[in-house]
């Protein structure tokens, strides 16, 4: 596979890969609210302490819109998100990595969930009817998050153009 094209031919695999993760991954509980640590072990026990689960997926650069979307999506439904492009890859690689640490809780990642996973089912529908009708429309989905939304995101938007430009 042309190394340029990883990402166009890829993405439903990736659209696939963040929605199983983001409903397999366990979320952590809500602790933000509490700024004392005693009030918040009277409130809860310490041994009830979540914190949510990891995730790591493999991309390639991330420079489409529907790519940047779905990283954007993770920024929103886990505490940190980065980009990473081991040393032990090849310089000429495209492949890099997407580490996400500490998801957030149900009532945080629930209306991204539902959003991912109607984008997959129409995918599905739009796949599963091209082949039953023997055509070749290119009917696709181009971007999950419009470029506007994405610039409102000052942070993630200087994040996502100084990682692309590394």
């Amino acid at each position: 596979m042309d190394e340029d094209q990883k990402e166009v031919r890829c993405k439903y695999l990736f659209l696939s890969e963040f929605l199983c993760a983001l409903q397999i991954v366990r979320p952590g509980k809500s602790l933000r609210r509490y700024e004392d640590p005693i009030e918040l072990t009277a409130i809860i026990p310490p041994c009830s302490f979540v914190i949510g689960g990891h995730y790591v997926c493999r991309i390639y650069d991330s420079y489409t819109a529907f790519t940047v979307g779905l990283i954007y999506l993770m920024f929103r439904c886990f505490e940190q998100v980065a980009i990473f492009k081991p040393e032990s890859s090849l310089p000429a690689s495209s492949e890099r990595y997407v580490v996400c640490k500490w998801r957030k809780t149900e009532f945080h990642t629930r209306e991204v969930v539902n959003y991912l996973s109607d984008c997959h089912r129409v995918d599905w529908h739009t796949k599963r009817s091209r082949r039953s009708h023997n055509s070749d429309d290119p009917a696709d989905i181009v971007q999950l998050i419009s470029r506007d939304r994405i610039k409102e995101a000052s942070s993630f938007c200087a994040y996502i153009t100084r990682v692309n430009t590394q």
